[in-house]
């Protein structure tokens, strides 16, 4: 919601108060899949070897995908846990069973159209032991639309000023301040798409993200001349 405000400075003076807004419409370029490799051995030593014995074959299978060389493999985060049996009664100890090492990895697909056949590989070479987290959209050149998006909202804020001087019987005085105002981004939304069986078996429809900027400004106002 815009928020629109004339404010009383003095008798003679009055602040124009504006939040300009501004909107581009990009397409996300690059897909990060979040991934969990997760291995349980008897001892945390072989649970940590056979998680990194998966993950090299994982990097090892991309490798040979379609354009598998330009992604980006990194990790996320490394854990290693003990699993413990506890009794079914509720008397007794707790007893250590092994250790379970996680390895969390983000897979960075520079070509989005590569993003499902990336899932499919994921599970293909790492099988049970990989869960897909989660899959999302990005802008890989992000900073010039946002870049562009405040310049829009500069604009805008110098055009609502305009329209309330007007309306006010003043005329638009010069800048006293303005400041940009955090916009909450929330994740691209993606949906499954039914494809035929000559394609990947996972598939998604990206949609288009819109990157917004927002700005605070005051303007001193003035009388017109004619």
């Amino acid at each position: 919601m815009l928020v629109l405000g004339l404010v009383l400075m003095s008798l003679t003076q009055a602040a124009i108060s504006v939040l300009g807004t501004g909107s581009v419409l990009v397409n996300p370029d690059r897909a990060v899949i979040s991934l969990l490799v997760e291995s349980t051995s008897q001892e945390a030593s072989e649970a940590m070897q056979t998680t990194s014995s998966l993950i090299a074959a994982i990097r090892s299978g991309l490798l040979e995908e379609p354009a598998g060389d330009t992604d980006e493999f990194n990790t996320a985060q490394f854990t290693l846990n003990p699993k413990y049996r506890y009794p079914m009664t509720g008397d007794g100890s707790p007893v250590l069973e092994g250790y379970t090492a996680s390895h969390g990895i983000d897979l960075v697909v520079k070509d989005i159209d590569n993003a499902g056949s990336r899932v499919d590989a994921l599970v293909r070479f790492g099988g049970s032991a990989v869960r897909i987290n989660g899959i999302r959209f990005e802008v890989s050149n992000q900073t010039t639309f946002e870049d562009e998006a405040l310049q829009l909202a500069v604009k805008d804020a110098v055009r609502k000023a305009d329209l309330m001087a007007a309306a006010a019987g003043l005329c638009r005085g010069k800048l006293v301040s303005v400041s940009s105002v955090p916009v909450s981004r929330g994740p691209i939304p993606f949906a499954p798409s039914a494809r035929a069986e000559a394609v990947p078996l996972t598939s998604f429809e990206q949609a288009s993200q819109a990157i917004i900027a927002e700005v605070q400004a005051s303007f001193e106002s003035e009388s017109c001349s004619d």
